[in-house]
């Protein structure tokens, strides 16, 4: 039996609500639809549409986010039958022509009070491994019975010298993403638009104001910071003899002085936090040979740890993600409101005890190698007046340090918390691109092994 992925639209009007509004079923499986005849046959072209297949991205994830997108001009919408029913079907097929179980599949009842003002947008986002493939976008009216297919050729490149050649072994070839990200709708679409969203993902087709440049998918301008995590596995093995326990702490706070920004902030900031999202999604999946990895998260503004280190194996990364992506930047609770500027303290005390820490993955009576990974999804600046207060080294911690806060291409600012790590001489990670990140986790690794060997030496 297909697996039937519910795909997203670019805008939308309906079927996005807690309750699906009548003539947009989100739950019914895909009906017969002509694929396998038409597919034997050429390209067909009942009626006008435009179909795109974007350039693959790779993400912070890196997984490579690709996309298509459909557009239908209110003139076929009209034509014809007061009542249209259309269905999208989006198939790949590896380079021998073998079409993948995964499927997107998409129903929608056109309104009947069309105007010439609105265009329906659909789209696909999923994830893509380096090869060939053949692209199939079908659209089916089936009032009518026409429908149209296109075909398109897809190459996913393969990474040059790539730092993790195995990275991608275990995952699979294609994996539909579920939704659209919020994002895919510009801030000055109108006001009803933007109520059509659940959870912040646009979740089926709908009608957009036509000939509105507004509406267009902010995709190319990011890596795909704002899309879903993909949720398959990565290859990510760390040769350590010795014992290693590696804490991988996040902090999702930011304040960047206004005056600096150059767009929307509350864009920036779910910008930055879905690139720390994709990188620590990454990160957390680091297999130790002996030892163990951690993962905990902090808001320093609010003065929160929102996340106890805990075994990043034992972490629910759609859950994880949705926790994160609702954290409201702009509350901070009436009774740490006045108190604000001890953040720069929460954060030093924070520190100190991560670095206390022996570590719950012990290697009998040695102490492992204790690697502290701090990782911001920007830099972060304490409101005016606040006092700095130094993380200072632990006599007994056999520590190495690494910070890592990703370039975001808006000019930068002077980072309170790097500021605060100088004592401790943590090893800087600064990557301004996925391919970059992918090197520098490269990096980490052999650091890693190399630490783990010459403990291992002397023990």
């Amino acid at each position: 039996m297909l697996r039937t992925i519910r795909s997203a639209l670019l805008i939308g009007l309906a079927c996005v609500s807690w309750v699906a509004p009548a003539g947009c079923d989100v739950t019914e499986e895909r009906p017969p639809l002509p694929f396998d005849q038409w597919i034997l046959g050429p390209d067909r072209h009942d009626f006008a549409w435009k179909v795109h297949l974007l350039p693959p991205q790779l993400t912070f994830q890196q997984r490579y986010l690709e996309q298509i997108r459909v557009t239908i001009p209110s003139e076929t919408l009209k034509n014809g039958s007061a009542h249209h029913d259309l269905h999208f079907l989006v198939k790949v097929a590896d380079e021998q022509g073998k079409w993948f179980e995964p499927e997107s599949y998409t129903h929608y009842e056109v309104p009947p009070n069309l105007d010439s003002k609105h265009e329906l947008q659909f789209g696909v986002g999923l994830y893509v491994r380096p090869g060939r493939f053949t692209v199939a976008v079908l659209a089916y009216e089936a009032v009518s019975q026409k429908g149209n297919l296109w075909r398109g050729r897809l190459e996913v490149p393969s990474i040059k010298d790539d730092p993790l050649p195995q990275l991608n072994r275990d995952l699979p070839a294609i994996t539909f993403i579920d939704a659209f990200p919020q994002d895919t709708v510009a801030a000055d679409a109108p006001n009803w638009l933007h109520g059509s969203r659940m959870r912040g993902r646009w979740t089926r087709p709908l009608l957009s104001t036509s000939g509105q440049p507004s509406f267009v998918l902010h995709g190319s301008e990011n890596n795909g910071e704002t899309w879903d995590l993909a949720a398959e596995q990565p290859w990510l093995p760390i040769s350590t003899p010795y014992t290693v326990h590696l804490d991988l702490i996040l902090n999702f706070s930011e304040r960047v002085e206004p005056q600096l920004m150059h767009e929307d902030p509350l864009r920036i900031y779910r910008l930055n936090t879905g690139r720390l999202l994709q990188i620590s999604n990454l990160l957390g999946h680091l297999r130790m040979k002996n030892g163990c990895v951690h993962l905990g998260v902090l808001d320093t503004m609010r003065m929160q740890t929102v996340l106890e280190p805990v075994d990043a194996e034992s972490i629910n990364w759609a859950k994880f993600e949705e926790t994160i992506r609702k954290l409201d930047r702009n509350t901070i609770e009436i009774g740490k409101l006045e108190t604000r500027n001890n953040a720069s303290a929460f954060f030093r005390d924070s520190m100190a005890d991560i670095m206390s820490e022996s570590g719950p993955c012990d290697d009998g009576d040695a102490q492992p190698l204790h690697v502290i990974l701090i990782a911001v999804s920007s830099g972060l600046q304490f409101p005016s007046g606040t006092r700095i207060e130094y993380v200072k080294p632990q006599k007994d911690c056999k520590c190495r340090i690494y910070y890592l806060r990703p370039q975001s291409g808006l000019p930068e600012v002077e980072d309170d918390l790097e500021k605060m790590l100088k004592p401790i001489k943590p090893h800087r990670f600064t990557p301004a691109s996925p391919l970059a990140f992918r090197r520098e986790l490269a990096s980490l690794i052999s650091e890693i092994e190399a630490a783990s060997r010459a403990q291992a030496t002397i023990h």
